[in-house]
């Protein structure tokens, strides 16, 4: 599972932000976390295919998710917990979609290699 952090030096929220993905990168392992600072032209253009114009925001498998308002720490994990879950219940075999951290399609088929 892959998460991209945006955030930016001028945002508030986003240390707490942070602070959240980083403790959800080190609970969950089969979670790979990126932090991209929008500060940096390149991670601003990575952020504009996401519609994504305020920090802090957080992608999910290529998928904007908590578009209103940034989760807390316990909600975070919480709906990381259920996503995992919920991927763990598919099929053995079925078609999955894997996306690379900058948010589009790595392959389509089996589990990336590690």
């Amino acid at each position: 599972m892959d998460m991209i952090l945006f955030v930016a030096s001028n945002c508030d929220e986003c240390p707490k932000a942070k602070q959240a993905v980083e403790s959800a990168a080190k609970r969950f392992k089969e979670l790979r976390a990126r932090i991209l600072d929008m500060d940096d032209r390149a991670n601003r253009l990575n952020a504009v295919q996401f519609k994504i114009t305020k920090p802090p925001a957080l992608v999910l498998d290529g998928e904007r998710v908590f578009e209103k308002r940034f989760p807390t720490e316990a909600e975070l994990m919480a709906f990381i917990e259920q996503k995992l879950k919920k991927a763990g219940a598919g099929k053995e075999g079925e078609r999955k979609r894997w996306w690379s951290v900058s948010g589009l399609p790595e392959q389509w088929g089996a589990e990336p290699e590690r």
